[in-house]
């Protein structure tokens, strides 16, 4: 629950890490949805989870990227112009619609190519295709997961799979997302989120794309 800092974030590439994800379960709209650990909104030793807790709660403890006025506070807006500078991924973490747009305009406007928007379809971003085909002319990459299509979740295959083909593979990654305890490991969790795409439709060429040249870009490497 500290304070967002672009000064630590300098620092993390100063030592070389790749990618920064904005805040996920600090975030307002994860307390308000499903909750939070005890510690964060009560007190340090209190045990397990709490919530959902109200939205105007949330907003007192946790962390929301805009300012009163509906603007990127001054750490966001500094945060994605070091990844600009710095070519460092962005990652826009469990952000409201108002942020994701917000993130987009300063993206676009610095020039950052490495900018993510995870789980567009998890309940904590509910991103539509209409929203994609908006924000993907700015360069943005939407990662769908296995954990989308989980029994957690609950996503049909087919509305991700005709997505990607509306928008465009070229516009998205696939991931396991496996950190919860009742999902598969994590190459198991790969392997199904791109076994459903090729099964709906995705050929080896737009499978490349979306599990091999895209996420090469995000994360800087060279394919060879």
């Amino acid at each position: 629950m500290a304070p967002i800092s672009a000064k630590t974030v300098s620092g993390m590439i100063d030592r070389g890490i790749v990618a920064v994800w904005l805040p996920v379960f600090t975030h307002v709209i994860t307390m308000s949805t499903v909750g939070t650990y005890g510690r964060f909104v009560q007190n340090r030793n209190t045990p397990g989870w709490v919530g959902p807790i109200p939205w105007d709660e949330a907003m007192n403890v946790g962390h929301y990227d805009l300012d009163e006025n509906g603007k990127l506070k001054p750490e966001i807006r500094d945060i994605v112009h070091l990844c600009a500078d710095r070519n460092v991924a962005l990652f826009f973490g469990h952000a409201t619609h108002a942020e994701i747009y917000k993130l987009a305009e300063e993206v676009q406007k610095v020039g950052l190519k490495r900018a993510v928007i995870d789980h567009p379809f998890s309940p904590f971003l509910n991103v539509s295709p209409e929203m994609m085909k908006e924000l993907s002319p700015a360069g943005i990459f939407f990662n769908f997961t296995w954990d989308e299509l989980s029994p957690l979740l609950g996503v049909d295959p087919q509305i991700m799979y005709n997505t990607i083909r509306e928008v465009g593979p070229e516009h998205f990654t696939l991931s396991s997302d496996a950190g919860e305890p009742l999902f598969p490991d994590s190459v198991e969790a790969m392997r199904l989120v791109r076994g459903y795409m090729e099964a709906f439709g995705l050929n080896q060429d737009e499978l490349y794309t979306v599990c091999t040249k895209n996420p090469a870009k995000i994360v800087g490497l060279e394919l060879h």
